[in-house]
Parts: C-alpha cells; structure tokens; sequence
C-alpha cells in the first residue's frame, strides 16, 4: 500500500461538540467523528487517499457515507486526484490523471457531493500541493459538503503552506452552523 497513511481530525476545544462515535479505518485511510451540537447532528470525516487506492478507498468512505446519522456532513482530505485537469494542476494532463480525475468525478457525483472550493470560487486558480519533484502544482486536498448543506456556506480560502507541501484550507459557514470556523483549519489528515 506504500509509507504514506494515517489520518486526524482537529476539534478546537471550544467547540461544543459532544462526541457520539469515532470510526477509523483499519488502514489508517479515513477517520470519522459524529456529534451533537446544538441539538443538531454533525458528522466529520478526514481521509487521505494513496493515489493507487482511489477507487477502493472512495467505495469504503462511500459505504461510510451510507451509514452515517442526518446531519450536516463535511469530509475532507488529500484525495491524490484532481477534479479539473486544466484548472486544478499545473501538470499536462495524462492518461491516469484522465482516469483519476473521471473516477473522482463520478464517485462525488453519486454521492451529490460538492467540492466547496469551485461552488464558491467557479473560475479561481489555486493549488494546495506543491510537488518539488515534478515541479508542479495541483488542488488534490478537497472538502465537500452534500447538496443541501452548500446553501449555507459562506466562505472558503486555501491557506498559505507552511512546512507541508500541503496547504491548509479554511471554511466558513452560516447561522445554522456558526461554530464552522472551529472544526480545525487543515483537511490534509495526515
């Protein structure tokens, strides 16, 4: 499976979130925290994604997804793909990037899932991984919320890389859920 795997997910401490349940993956592909806030449900989960695991691991997160309690959902992580291969990497567009990034598509499209970052950002050219070695750029971490809780998304920014040759991503959200901003700014979880 290779080196790279291991997932978190950050709670700031304020954040009133009574934890019900925390599912991880036995092969350290995703972690998924479910709560109450505010008499509302909230389901959380991180992934990191091994380029040569997409399908296999978006069909475990998609079983996830299946099970999970109503409630507001976010997921987010290093999805090793991109959805937009003239938008979203600086790279030429190549066969297996063909076929992750149609593979990636089609799994969010069954899922009604949406990347938040092009919702609110249609036309913007960003980039959280820099690869030295390839010397490219490419918006591989993505966070999506379903259909129904984009509505009330506010905003979102790709933060500045720091150490990582990831950056962080923070997201705001509306009255419905205000604490948003607390949920932990990064959606690398590894």
């Amino acid at each position: 499976m290779g080196g790279s795997r291991g997932v978190a997910l950050q709670l700031h401490k304020s954040l009133p979130l009574t934890v019900t349940r925390v599912h991880e993956d036995p092969l350290g592909r995703y972690i998924e925290i479910e709560g109450q806030m505010e008499a509302k449900q909230y389901n959380l989960i991180s992934c990191y994604i091994p380029s040569n695991l997409l399908q296999a691991t978006c069909a475990a997160i998609g079983s996830l997804l299946a099970s999970l309690p109503a409630g507001f959902t976010l997921l987010g992580g290093d999805f090793n793909a991109v959805l937009d291969l003239l938008w979203d990497i600086t790279a030429e567009p190549s066969d297996v990037r063909r076929t992750r990034s149609t593979d990636l598509k089609t799994w969010a499209n069954s899922w009604k899932l949406y990347d938040i970052w092009k919702v609110l950002h249609p036309h913007a050219r960003a980039y959280t991984h820099r690869s030295t070695t390839h010397h490219t750029e490419a918006r591989i971490d993505l966070v999506w919320f379903p259909a129904t809780d984009v509505l009330n998304l506010r905003s979102v920014r790709i933060l500045p890389r720091g150490i990582s040759d990831h950056a962080r991503c923070s997201r705001t959200g509306m009255l419905s859920f205000r604490h948003i901003d607390q949920l932990g700014g990064s959606t690398r979880g590894n």
